[in-house]
């Protein structure tokens, strides 16, 4: 089986960490004759395992974005994809501008299928892009010979909005074994109010659905309530439409940076550093699918102060503390529940990793790859 992936609109977040996690040496399936070609940048391919059966092609004719992909699979990859004798493609990355190929589709991305997020964006080029995505989305998942969900609750949005059946399998995201290992130590929160630090972290990509400006003010009206010494770690890239919000946040309530830190993105390794060293972790995103970064907050161990929107409560379960994220004083309440409990956060410790167990990317690899054998046989007896 040779198996094509497009992952030319995969750069940072979980896309990123979804594709190098199942295409790691030790989560492949050991099927025989399995052959992957992967397509996409520079940048994104250096994060991929580089095996004797894993091709690497680096496609920089243009810049990565909507148009360049567009482009690329009309006149492009349907050509390459002959010449490799790909006997199925894979898109990781939700969509697919071309035709008369058989292929398989991952639902990653929940944005485009709630107009309440994309409304958002209005007077931005990110909402035109948005409309486009819904209608590309729902054609490619329309089409596909096959379509992998997150989980049930992808599964019941993306559906609602397809006007035909398809081979669907659900398989969940794994999680890195290196933030199992870190044990965040839970003390009273009188022991921040002088020099020690209660370090809080925030990691997601910043854009207008993930709020991160809510949490900065938040923290900074909890410290002038509380006078705790409480520290805010932000990591990840920033979105251009999120941009200019964002880093006018961090200069009206922080300009000279004594109590927030900004990291851009970082490797996992660092990001286990930054979460060895905090107390509790904030999770603000108004729309999510499966995101790793919940998952791996809670493989840590980090108590976390979660956004109460659809599918967080699920996943996170019942020490979580919620708010409406899009309220810093929502925000600002959560957090303060969680902080000033320290037996909370211990009972939220045990069991947030107890759940994250059940997420494997040993597991995510293999059953992927089943997948799309599945989907490659069907076909074959069709076509006989």
């Amino acid at each position: 089986m040779i198996v094509g992936i497009d992952a030319t609109n995969i750069k940072t977040g979980g896309g990123l960490t979804h594709l190098s996690m199942i295409l790691k040496k030790q989560n492949l399936p050991k099927f025989k004759n399995l052959k992957i070609i992967v397509w996409s940048n520079k940048k994104t391919l250096k994060y991929i395992n580089s095996m004797k059966y894993i091709k690497k092609i680096s496609v920089n004719i243009w810049k990565p974005h909507f148009v360049f992909r567009l482009l690329w699979h009309i006149f492009f990859l349907k050509r390459n994809a002959k010449k490799q004798k790909c006997d199925i493609l894979f898109f990781p990355g939700g969509t697919f501008f071309g035709k008369n190929f058989l292929y398989v589709t991952l639902s990653q991305n929940l944005l485009p299928f709630f107009w309440n997020q994309i409304k958002k964006y209005i007077g931005t080029f990110f909402f035109i892009k948005l409309i486009l995505l819904r209608y590309f989305q729902i054609k490619t998942f329309s089409n596909s010979a096959g379509l992998i969900f997150l989980d049930n609750y992808a599964k019941k949005i993306v559906t609602s909005n397809l006007k035909k059946k398809i081979n669907f399998k659900i398989i969940p995201h794994g999680v890195n074994k290196l933030f199992f290992d870190i044990l965040p130590k839970q003390k009273s929160i009188y022991f921040y109010k002088k020099k020690n630090n209660f370090n809080i972290v925030c990691t997601s990509t910043i854009d207008l659905y993930k709020h991160q400006w809510n949490v900065i003010k938040a923290i900074y009206f909890l410290k002038k309530k509380t006078n705790f010494n409480l520290k805010l770690h932000i990591v990840g890239d920033v979105a251009k439409p999120a941009e200019k919000i964002f880093f006018k946040y961090l200069k009206k309530y922080d300009p000279n940076q004594k109590w927030t830190k900004y990291y851009k993105y970082v490797s996992q390794k660092k990001l286990s550093n930054i979460y060895s060293k905090s107390n509790i972790a904030i999770f603000p995103s108004s729309c999510e699918n499966l995101p790793n970064i919940l998952i791996e907050k809670m493989a840590a161990g980090l108590p976390v102060a979660c956004s109460k929107n659809k599918p967080m409560p699920q996943i996170l379960g019942k020490y979580g503390s919620y708010f409406d994220p899009e309220n810093y004083k929502s925000i600002m309440k959560a957090t303060h529940n969680l902080i000033m409990s320290r037996h909370k956060r211990i009972s939220a410790c045990a069991y947030n990793k107890s759940k994250a167990k059940k997420y494997s990317w040993k597991i995510s690899s293999r059953e992927t790859f089943k997948f799309l054998k599945k989907i490659l046989i069907i076909n074959n007896q069709h076509v006989s």
